[in-house]
């Protein structure tokens, strides 16, 4: 019985101190996106995209390609997004990963969710895009899904 009630004086520490147990808000998202290149691209090889998200998160994004190795037949893209959320206007911060197919235009982003502003200061999360890009026009379609949090008070430590 001893154990146990060491277990739980600790416990209860533990979840008392600033930063150590305190639980993000996290919302699950998931919906279309529809994507084209916009007028002017900052990306060193020359791959951006300029796009909206409906459905569980209502933002628009914008994707800087930053690397890009090609083993044919795939692509794969390293890059960086803003993604801002149309009420409110906060920021996401993401870091890309994209596998492109050279033969079907099909492919998957991953989008780790680094940081933000608002409530998203400290955000953490993942977005997952599976889509096709056109290769004549330079636009995507797709889904997406994930989940994004926010740190509440107290997550300074984490």
């Amino acid at each position: 019985m001893r154990p146990r009630i060491v277990m739980t004086a600790f416990l209860a520490a533990a979840l008392s101190v600033p930063g150590i147990a305190h639980a993000k808000d996290c919302s699950d998202v998931s919906g279309p996106f529809s994507a084209v290149p916009p007028a002017s691209c900052a990306s060193p090889v020359g791959i951006c995209t300029h796009g909206q998200l409906t459905g569980g998160l209502t933002a628009t994004y914008d994707f800087v390609a930053d690397t890009e190795t090609v083993v044919f037949p795939t692509a794969t893209l390293t890059g960086h997004s803003t993604i801002t959320i149309d009420k409110g206007g906060a920021v996401l911060l993401g870091q890309d990963t994209s596998v492109l197919s050279l033969l079907t235009g099909a492919f998957t982003t991953t989008v780790h969710i680094v940081g933000g502003t608002q409530q998203y200061e400290k955000g953490s999360g993942t977005i997952v895009a599976v889509g096709v890009f056109d290769f004549t026009t330079g636009g995507t379609a797709g889904t997406y899904t994930g989940t994004i949090c926010k740190h509440s008070e107290g997550d300074e430590g984490e």
